[in-house]
């Protein structure tokens, strides 16, 4: 299991680690989880899940599903 506290520091772990699936909450700084859930879509097909707020829209949620994420879970 890899850990980065960001979405900047996520796709640097993708580029160093053979990754499956990750699980990104949407809410990180410098990148959030919607951007960097984008950029990993440019290169990589295995499943992405998001973990977002209860709090979040409910857009926020279809906009991650419409970027390429495969699911959510709320937090």
């Amino acid at each position: 299991m890899f850990q980065a506290a960001d979405g900047i520091e996520g796709l640097e772990v993708l580029e160093k680690e053979e990754i499956h699936l990750a699980i990104i909450d949407i809410m990180m700084p410098r990148m959030d989880g919607i951007r960097m859930t984008m950029k990993l879509r440019e290169k990589y097909d295995f499943p992405v899940n998001h973990v977002v707020s209860k709090s979040q829209r409910k857009v926020d949620k279809i906009t991650g599903l419409n970027i390429g994420a495969d699911d959510y879970v709320t937090k």
